[in-house]
């Protein structure tokens, strides 16, 4: 999903995908509709990819299942080659990404799978031109941040 939108896999961090929508690469104002639905389509497909993995397995059920969380952060970024003469990696570095990272890690508290922040819903509401709320909103700090953000 996040390539079908014309996303980047930035890296693999563990059993984590980092993935932008930036420059060079996307309109500025495509970017965060571009992201939502790739936050859409994967959520679409956690369930197909357990029955896929149960068959890929040869087993009528998985010992277990999976589920995914997404933290989305819309705002500046540092995007470039970075690093030392000895290694570089076009990547992208900032508060936002920082952000983004502590979104999906407090999905976990809420019980959610997406977390996003509120630049970004307001982004994402503002192309839909309707509320993207679908619960009443709870306020919480992220540890390392000094700001509020909703969980919608």
């Amino acid at each position: 999903p996040v390539r079908e939108n014309s996303g980047i896999i930035d890296k693999y961090i563990g059993d984590a995908i980092m993935a932008y929508w930036g420059a060079p690469f996307n309109d500025e104002k495509e970017q965060t509709h571009l992201a939502m639905r790739a936050v859409l389509d994967m959520c679409a497909r956690v369930e197909e990819l357990n029955i896929a993995l149960s068959d890929e397995l040869g087993l009528r059920e998985t010992p277990m299942s999976f589920d995914i969380r997404i933290g989305v952060a819309t705002g500046e970024v540092i995007v470039g080659s970075i690093g030392s003469d000895q290694m570089k990696n076009y990547t992208v570095i900032g508060d936002t990404v920082n952000t983004a990272a502590r979104l999906e890690s407090i999905g976990k508290i809420y019980g959610v799978r997406v977390v996003v922040s509120d630049v970004t819903a307001l982004e994402a509401a503002y192309r839909a031109k309707q509320s993207c709320s679908s619960r009443r909103p709870a306020s919480s700090f992220l540890p390392g941040l000094d700001f509020l953000f909703a969980v919608t």
